[in-house]
């Protein structure tokens, strides 16, 4: 893949910048450049993806969510879909890396009818995102019959932090089982005052 002449010229300035002679600039060109180089190996990344075996399909599904491309995002929604829970979790994790608004749709999209674990996983990567679609999700989750689930949903509510959401965590606190009643707990000192 022939890198593109915007990429390739915050490429040239961020090598420039590795001999900046301040420490925290170095690290900071570094790691966006390791960022950079990545897009410069998509194609490579998309065929270790489809050729290479669980573990290697794992390690590009995380490279994936360090690259702001579409082809990555299209690529990561792809593995949402994977019947290997283990591939699907990697694939969550990568888009709430990501942030990427795309993801965003897709995980709404597979949060209600998708197995608990993944479940869990998608309202842990939630709170990440600055979207006005994400408190409801996660609150619809405190109906969910998965205990599991639903703690998670508590947990999220605390990582979001905004005072509205102070209702169903004292209601959790109240009258949940133990479990969720420690999960509200610590979301209530979390939230803004």
């Amino acid at each position: 893949m022939q890198i593109p002449e915007h990429i390739a010229r915050r490429v040239e300035a961020l090598r420039k910048a590795l001999k900046d002679p301040d420490e925290q600039v170095r690290v900071a060109a570094s790691k966006s450049l390791e960022k950079l180089e990545a897009v410069g190996d998509l194609d490579v990344l998309v065929a270790r993806f489809k050729d290479g075996d669980h573990v290697e399909r794992i390690r590009v599904i995380y490279a994936f969510g360090k690259i702001r491309s579409e082809v990555a995002v299209k690529a990561l929604m792809y593995a949402l879909r994977s019947d290997n829970v283990e591939v699907r979790t990697a694939a969550i994790r990568a888009l709430g890396d990501s942030k990427d608004v795309r993801g965003l749709d897709a995980l709404l999209e597979l949060l209600p009818g998708t197995d608990e674990t993944s479940q869990v996983e998608i309202i842990g990567v939630l709170p990440g995102f600055s979207d006005p679609r994400v408190i409801p999700a996660i609150q619809a989750q405190l109906k969910n019959r998965s205990l599991e689930v639903v703690d998670a949903a508590v947990q999220a509510m605390g990582r979001i932090g905004k005072a509205e959401l102070e209702g169903p965590l004292l209601l959790a606190l109240e009258k949940g089982p133990v479990r969720l009643r420690r999960s509200a707990a610590a979301a209530l000192g979390d939230l803004e005052l």
